[in-house]
C-alpha cells in the first residue's frame, strides 16, 4: 500500500524574521527616535515596513533609518 502525504508550506511566512528598526526624525526642531519591531522577509522589507508605520503615525513628516538588526540573532 502506497500513501502519499503532501505538506504545504507558506514560503512567505516561513522566511520571515523579526527586525528591530530605529528611525530618526525631527519633531519641532528636536531630534527624536522611534524603534519599530517588524516581521519581514529581509532587511529591505523591514525598512519599508518601519517607514510605512512611521508615516501612518506621523502624517506629513519624514524619517531616516538610523539602525536595523535582526531580533534575537
Amino acid at each position: 500500500m502506497l500513501s502519499l502525504i503532501f505538506i504545504t508550506v507558506d514560503k512567505e511566512r516561513s522566511l520571515m524574521d523579526y527586525w528591530s528598526v530605529e528611525v530618526m526624525y525631527y519633531d519641532d526642531g528636536n531630534q527624536a527616535f522611534n524603534t519599530y519591531m517588524v516581521k519581514a522577509q529581509d532587511q529591505n522589507d523591514a525598512m519599508n515596513k518601519a517607514h510605512h508605520r512611521f508615516e501612518k503615525a506621523h502624517p506629513n513628516m519624514s524619517c531616516m533609518i538610523q539602525s536595523i538588526e535582526k531580533a534575537g540573532g
